[in-house]
């Protein structure tokens, strides 16, 4: 007797071949996966994460852009995330308390600096503001975000802070700062020179304000994997190619000094 003879497999063995060639490319896809970088940072730096995305060449930058004292609470309160960019000292301090990050590790990156813009163009220097014309002056809010605190310091030094302070608004970070001055909603905004350095406006000198020492360093969270690569990241910041960045888009820079992590 001849008996015929199957072609074609059972469909549950297909399906068996199936499974194990996607679990083989799966694993083999696994492999070569670039660790990914969660990064806490202050608005300021929202300009330059395309920059920092093609420069950086270790792993994938995943970005959360608030003012620095939003961030700060919510690292305290467990945000996964592997590395903090604050737009100054005293959130990353707070930190530093809460167990979150160690003194030693914290690395100054580059020195912020303020500027005043208006889309009229009209408003070209800070005694401006007195001006009955300007009737909204935009800030963010200086508890929660560094440049805001400049923001005021230098109201108070050019001695305008008593005389516009019912024309202040408040964004709760630069961004949204930005936001109100570009829709109208406020006449003028106090920001981060890097929002707004390519786009017309003032400059306000550095010796108006407290400097503004923005610092870096990585999140200790528990069963966090990504230390080394946070480290690598602060390296790249300080590197030429990061200072050149910084520099090219209005941010003041401490002396070069070589890498300090491993």
């Amino acid at each position: 007797m001849i008996f015929p003879i199957r072609l074609n497999p059972p469909a549950s063995f297909s399906l068996l071949i199936v499974l194990n060639v996607s679990l083989l490319l799966s694993s083999l896809s696994a492999q070569n996966v670039r660790p990914t970088l969660t990064i806490a940072a202050a608005s300021d730096l929202a300009p330059l994460e395309p920059l920092f995305r093609e420069a950086f060449p270790l792993g994938d930058l995943t970005f959360t852009f608030s003012s620095s004292g939003v961030l700060a609470r919510q690292i305290e309160n467990g945000a996964p995330f592997d590395l903090f960019l604050s737009a100054n000292e005293d959130f990353m301090r707070q930190l530093v308390k809460k167990n979150k990050v160690i003194q030693e590790e914290i690395q100054v990156y580059a020195i912020g600096r303020i500027g005043l813009w208006a889309k009229s163009g009209a408003i070209r220097q800070i005694t401006d503001l007195d001006q009955p014309a300007v009737r909204v002056i935009a800030v963010a809010n200086p508890q929660l975000a560094p440049y805001g605190q400049a923001a005021m310091a230098a109201l108070y030094k050019t001695k305008l802070l008593d005389k516009v302070k019912d024309k202040l608004v408040y964004g709760e970070n630069i961004r949204q700062t930005q936001q109100f001055a570009e829709t109208g909603n406020a006449d003028c905004a106090i920001l981060s020179w890097s929002l707004i350095y390519n786009k017309g406006g003032y400059l306000i000198p550095d010796n108006l304000h407290p400097a503004i020492r923005q610092v870096a360093a990585p999140i200790r969270q528990k069963g966090s994997k990504n230390t080394k690569l946070a480290d690598a990241f602060i390296n790249f910041l300080v590197s030429p190619v990061g200072r050149s960045i910084f520099a090219q888009h209005g941010f003041n820079l401490l002396p070069a000094a070589p890498s300090l992590r491993r």
